[in-house]
Formats: structure tokens, C-alpha cells, sequence
């Protein structure tokens, strides 16, 4: 974490109104920083940039990945020299798509949050202790860890070259855990449970082995029929299974694998 406050920015400008444009805005608001939220589509079209999108010392654009580079492009061709930052808050993509703002004078970074974003409206605790992954030059990079702290995140130096895997990182510890999430409630469905039996049956159990993976470490939670090497009851997993959804029997034994990896590693 940095510790030289010159390094907050006096002014933020947030272009894009996405799920995390607007999270973004709301909490910097509640932290009580000067920051803008600039619709990104009707600046892309107007002959004009908006007078906070060129004086701020920071400016996040919160798109879709899919228009990250076109919007760099676009805007630094139209955007003043300035010795400020730009931040993008994609999980998947480099700083590198924003290199056009370079020649302008601007230094660029990624910024993303390790946190699911779903509309809460608590916005002043919803980045507290999330770490967010930076990367990019080193101006930005301060400006960024500077905004985190702000929000009372954590900042965390994401190596060059390896952003898409830490966002499969990412994607694996939220996403994964929520498919299969729905795949042991349909499967417990299947056992005669209603829906909201099913999940009131899984939630103490998925509570409390999460909790336990993060308290002690993923090897040291690991229970069940591979930590006692139960071969017998995998493969009645696996025929039931194989009867059920055979589909998603490649899926059982990728997950059986992993976990006999994970005991593999030792203490």
C-alpha cells in the first residue's frame, strides 16, 4: 500500500455508466472525492470532449472489454496533452489497450477489483478490504493504488503478461463456485428437495467449507470421499452421475483430480 497521499488524485473522471462504472462513482462519492460519471456513448459521438473527462488528473474508463480499444483510440485522438493517468477496470486485458494515450503525455494501468458487483447500494463498504490487481506504468500505478486506498481497498502488483490468468483466478474462486453451486442444487433436486430446501440444505455446508479453505488453506478444509481415499463412494458418484447427466462426467472427474492434487502438495 503507498503511503504518500501527493499521489491521490484532486479529480477523478469515471467514463462509462457499467455495473462497476457506477460502483466506482458511488464510492468515491461516499469517500468524498470529486469525481464525474461521463456517459460513455454520447461522449464517443459528440463533437466535443467533456470539459471533466480532459482536466482530470484521473480518468477510469469502465467499459466492456470489447470497446476498451476503440475507445482509447477515439478518445486520445481528440483529448489534449495532460500529465495525468488513465485506468482501465477490465479483469482480463493489460494496460497495453490503452497505449494511444501515451503520446498524449498520459501514464496507463489497469485497475480491477477482486469483488463481484451485483447493484449493491452500500457503496461505502463495498470495496473496503478488496484487493484490486494493478498493473501498467508506473505513474499510473501510483495514481491507481492511490484511488484504492481511497476506498479502502488493498492494491496488489499484478506480474507482466499474466493478466489473463489472474482474472482466471478471479473468474474460477466467484463464477465456478456459483456453477457449481447450481449444479449441487439441481442434483439435490433430483433427490425429491424443492429449490429453496435444497439451497437452505447446501448454504451451511458451502458457508463453512469456504470459510475453512481461506481460515486454514484449501488442503487442510478438503474432506470427504477423496481426502479419505473412499474409492468405493467415488464411483458410486460417478455411476449415479454418469445415470443422471453423463455430460457432466468429465466435470466429476476433473474436480476428483484436482482435489487428489491438492493432497498431493502436503501441508
Amino acid at each position: 500500500m503507498l503511503t504518500n497521499h501527493r499521489c491521490e488524485p484532486s479529480s477523478v473522471a469515471i467514463l462509462g455508466r457499467s455495473r462497476a462504472g457506477r460502483a466506482l462513482f458511488a464510492a468515491l462519492i461516499q469517500a468524498g472525492s470529486p469525481v464525474s460519471l461521463i456517459p460513455a456513448r454520447r461522449t464517443l459521438r459528440s463533437s466535443s470532449l467533456p470539459r471533466p473527462l480532459v482536466s482530470a488528473e484521473v480518468l477510469v474508463l469502465a467499459l466492456p472489454d470489447r470497446f476498451l480499444s476503440m475507445a482509447a483510440a477515439e478518445i486520445a485522438r481528440r483529448i489534449p496533452g495532460a500529465r495525468a493517468s488513465v485506468l482501465h477496470l477490465s479483469g482480463a486485458l493489460d494496460h497495453t489497450v490503452l497505449l494511444p494515450f501515451v503520446p498524449t503525455g498520459r501514464s496507463v494501468a489497469s485497475c480491477h477489483p477482486i469483488q463481484t458487483l451485483r447493484g449493491e447500494t452500500d457503496a461505502g463498504s463495498l470495496f473496503s478490504g478488496v484487493t484490486f490487481g494493478i498493473e501498467g506504468q508506473p505513474p499510473a500505478r501510483r495514481r491507481a493504488a492511490a484511488l484504492v486506498r481511497r476506498l479502502g481497498g488493498v492494491s496488489a502488483t499484478v506480474a507482466p503478461g499474466t493478466k489473463a490468468l489472474y482474472h482466471l483466478a478471479a473468474s474460477l474462486a466467484s463464477n465456478a463456485t456459483v456453477a457449481l453451486a447450481g449444479l449441487a442444487e439441481d442434483l439435490l433436486r433430483q433427490t425429491g428437495f424443492s429449490q429453496g430446501s435444497a439451497r437452505r440444505a447446501l448454504a451451511p455446508l458451502m458457508r463453512r467449507s469456504l470459510e475453512n479453505a481461506l481460515e486454514a488453506g484449501p488442503r487442510r478444509a478438503l474432506t470427504g470421499p477423496v481426502a479419505r481415499g473412499d474409492l468405493a463412494t467415488l464411483k458410486r458418484h460417478r455411476d449415479a452421475l454418469s445415470a443422471a447427466d453423463p455430460a457432466l462426467v468429465p466435470l466429476l472427474d476433473a474436480l476428483v483430480h484436482l482435489q487428489r492434487r491438492l493432497l498431493e502438495k502436503g501441508p
